[in-house]
């Protein structure tokens, strides 16, 4: 079969393991918790960011794919879940400890 499409395409075919992958060696682990969907229809997603980032950055973003808003805060912080008019974050301190922390949602 594969002889066939390689024949109809104009060309030989091939082995997989003789086909150049472009994929890198390393490919990193997704974001834990990147996406968020708050009571509100909101999607809070995590942006990508170096090690050298000093923030952790969110775009808010709403029903019609629109940033609303962008909420930056401590890198050692990061959205964890939502209440009715809250956020809620854990703080990661140089000793690995976490803290919950609440915050009054932003408007």
């Amino acid at each position: 079969m594969l002889d066939e499409i390689a024949r109809d395409a104009g060309r030989p075919a091939q082995k997989p393991e003789d086909v150049k992958s472009d994929w890198p060696d390393f490919i990193p682990p997704f974001l834990t918790n990147s996406v968020l969907a708050a009571p509100d229809t909101m999607l809070w997603i995590r942006r990508a960011a170096t090690e050298r980032a000093s923030a952790t950055t969110y775009d808010v973003v709403d029903r019609q794919g629109q940033i609303v808003k962008r909420v930056v805060m401590a890198w050692s912080e990061r959205v964890v879940g939502f209440g009715a008019a809250t956020v809620y974050t854990v703080a990661t301190d140089d000793d690995g400890i976490q803290r919950l922390r609440r915050h009054q949602k932003l408007r």
